[in-house]
């Protein structure tokens, strides 16, 4: 057992008394990269709990967790991986204790459960349970969930070092059963197909959300399924592999949610999905199954503004084949915005809907005029849901996605150009931008940190970063043709939803600002559009070939 774990199970908040063990282990032991991804992970700790400034904001919090996620999820069969777990469990009751939401104590849950689940001989599973019990009883006042963890804490470690406590807290709490060999029972946070990481969030009072309608998107190596709620929800997602060469089951649970009137569509086709179907797991869980017709791999997002929780689904057989097939010169465009979603509106009256639209088109011909075969997400004012566009850019197997924006901002001298791509961030401007982008607040877009600490949702990251470059020295080197005074404002890192789940390197592009009186001007006439349209097409050839040559 490491210095660090018989920190966690003495004392919560004095790691500082296990520094010197762990420098004694250290020396005394070549550092393996886990324990590298630990200690970075530990460093992020002290530096937020050192903090009173950084302990205000949600964001710093989520940064730190996802960095204990991050070693848990590249190293789950290192030693400090429990621990790890461990602690973003710790640090999700803590943000709770702050922040008041009912969603993190449920995350704090889901986290302990997941040690028991993922990492039975550890020696923290009985600390896991016994705290489950207390958030039961402190938080939400639940005496029987309480009763049941405190059950089986007494018969699986009842000789373990928990069980004094144990004992007391049964008998504060007067009514705890006696099994000697209780297990824990299978439910939405535990159990050997929904141990995944909880993600989402639910609010404390109000409605209960519904499920509203499904949409599925389903093609033979991906598909995309979106269910749509009437509120904030969480879910969780597992799955359970079929006959070695079959395919299996996908299972989504959607915690604190009803079913509602819904119905799964149809999966028709030859598509990766053989079949989908909606139910309720128990009274309070609603269920999905995604059933694939050979191995699969998938991923979870939750999303606002429509309420949905999005699951993306890979052909784990055809990972490779797919990734070689997609080094061809296939660019995707996505003008954003559309229909009732008019975007931001410029000093003359424009909007961006309108200007990006245009832009997206004009790219598209330069784009095309040398060979390079194009999908525009839309090429018409019509809505079209964030999740939607990428699952557009993963169909056709696209070698980049571009996302096109205009921005804004309350000082109308602001204006310049800038990119994004996807990754956490602590900066304050980009995350608020990214909450006008995803239609959401900075709370919200905020908690995306977590679904970062996932290794392959960044497995683009550097790819992403170098096609971002690209698009900002072009456009800005193509803007001061026209407008000597244009700012170059930098390629940044942030959370925006259009960009999560592309299967290749992904960028969002602000051209401008249509709240600055000149620059809105600018972006309303053709001829500037053009030669920013030059600008973005000469960027994105230029990416094309240097990944080519490099081989990638």
């Amino acid at each position: 057992m490491t210095a660090v774990v018989v920190a966690r199970r003495r004392a919560r908040w004095l790691w500082a008394a296990a520094l010197p063990f762990l420098a004694l282990s250290v020396a005394a032991a070549p550092k393996a990269s886990s324990q590298g991804a630990y200690e970075r992970a530990r460093g992020d700790y002290f530096a937020l709990k050192a903090s009173r400034a950084r302990q205000k904001y949600r964001h710093h919090w989520l940064r730190v967790i996802a960095s204990f996620r991050e070693v848990e999820s590249r190293f789950p069969t290192g030693r400090e991986a429990a621990a790890a777990l461990y602690t973003t469990a710790e640090l999700f009751a803590d943000l709770a204790r702050i922040s008041g939401r009912d969603s993190d104590v449920d995350q704090a849950l889901a986290a302990y459960a997941q040690v028991v689940a993922r990492y039975p001989q550890s020696s923290l599973c009985d600390d896991a349970t016994y705290e489950r019990a207390q958030l039961y009883l402190r938080r939400f006042k639940d005496r029987p969930r309480a009763a049941r963890e405190v059950q089986v804490l007494l018969g699986r470690w009842g000789k373990g070092d928990m069980a004094a406590k144990a004992r007391a807290l049964a008998a504060l709490i007067g009514d705890v059963g006696t099994a000697a060999a209780a297990e824990p029972e299978t439910d939405a946070v535990a159990g050997a197909i929904a141990t995944g990481t909880l993600v989402g969030r639910r609010e404390s009072a109000g409605p209960i959300p519904k499920v509203l309608e499904l949409k599925a998107w389903n093609e033979p190596d991906y598909a995309r399924v979106a269910i749509y709620l009437s509120g904030p929800a969480q879910a969780q997602m597992g799955s359970m592999p079929g006959p070695q060469g079959a395919g299996g089951e996908l299972v989504v649970d959607i915690a604190k949610a009803e079913r509602g009137d819904a119905r799964a569509p149809d999966i028709a086709g030859v598509g990766l999905l053989a079949g989908l179907e909606l139910g309720a797991h128990d009274p309070g869980t609603v269920r999905a199954v995604l059933a694939t017709r050979v191995p699969a791999t998938a991923r979870l997002l939750v999303m606002e503004n429509p309420y949905r929780v999005v699951i993306d689904a890979y052909r784990t057989a055809a990972q490779a084949d797919v990734a070689a097939a997609v080094r061809g010169r296939h660019v995707v465009l996505d003008p954003g915005h559309g229909g009732k979603d008019g975007g931001t509106r410029g000093a003359s009256a424009s909007l961006e809907k309108n200007i990006v639209l245009a832009l997206g088109q004009a790219v598209a011909r330069r784009l095309e005029g040398r060979g390079v075969e194009v999908t525009l997400t839309r090429d018409r004012d019509l809505s079209m849901a964030l999740e939607e566009r990428t699952a557009i850019a993963n169909r056709v197997a696209g070698d980049v996605f571009v996302s096109i924006h205009a921005n804004a901002n309350a000082q109308a001298g602001v204006h310049g150009v800038e990119v994004y791509y996807l990754d956490t961030t602590d900066d304050a401007y980009a995350l608020r931008l990214a909450a006008v982008e995803n239609q959401t607040n900075e709370e919200q877009v905020s908690d995306l940190q977590l679904i970062l600490a996932d290794l392959a949702t960044k497995m683009n990251t550097e790819r992403s970063l170098a096609l971002a470059k690209a698009l900002q020295a072009g456009v800005v080197a193509a803007a001061r043709s026209q407008n000597p005074q244009i700012r170059d404002l930098g390629v940044k890192g942030s959370l925006f939803y259009v960009l999560v789940g592309t299967r290749m390197p992904a960028a969002l592009l602000e051209v401008g600002f249509l709240s600055n009186k000149r620059e809105g001007a600018l972006l309303a006439d053709s001829s500037y559009r053009e030669a920013l349209a030059g600008g973005i097409a000469d960027a994105i050839v230029l990416h094309l070939s240097e990944a080519s040559a490099s081989g990638d």
